[in-house]
């Protein structure tokens, strides 16, 4: 007898959890459905406007916005984005001019001949040329990007 009394407590206890999200209270509960219709062109409006909240469903986008909770908009500008790309390039040539600078000084330290002293001050002043263009080229880029985006 005992057996079995324990046997059907496990097939309780078994069928209390059956997996799933948990219940919600009843204060939690959302029971009241609305529904409206949209066209085509408000449809377009609606889906960015959704997209650009970062909200997780449409429901939460549509709550929050009747309810005027803050929602948060991302928007990218290519132009931006390209700006920093050349900005990060010319940084990566900069930093790779600065690699051979270092090694022609390191080969003018070591003892070589006059010959190869020449040809290695020849490099370092076309690297020192190189670094001058790309750092002007760097000045006009932020020079536009400020014009352009930090106006006053």
């Amino acid at each position: 007898m005992a057996k079995l009394k324990d046997s059907k407590k496990h097939i309780t206890e078994k069928k209390k959890w059956q997996g799933g999200r948990p219940d919600l209270n009843e204060a939690e509960k959302r029971t009241i459905f609305y529904g409206f219709r949209i066209d085509e062109k408000e449809n377009i409006i609606f889906q960015k406007l959704f997209s650009q909240s970062g909200a997780n469903t449409i429901s939460e986008f549509i709550i929050n916005c009747i309810f005027e909770r803050p929602f948060h908009t991302i928007v990218t500008d290519k132009s931006a984005m390209q700006i920093c790309e050349k900005l990060s390039q010319i940084c990566m040539e900069i930093r790779k001019i600065g690699v051979n600078y270092n090694q022609v000084t390191k080969a003018i330290n070591k003892n070589i001949t006059d010959k190869k002293a020449i040809v290695f001050l020849q490099k370092l002043e076309k690297a020192t040329i190189e670094i001058a263009v790309l750092l002007r080229k760097t000045s006009e880029i932020s020079e536009k990007y400020t014009q352009k985006w930090l106006q006053k």
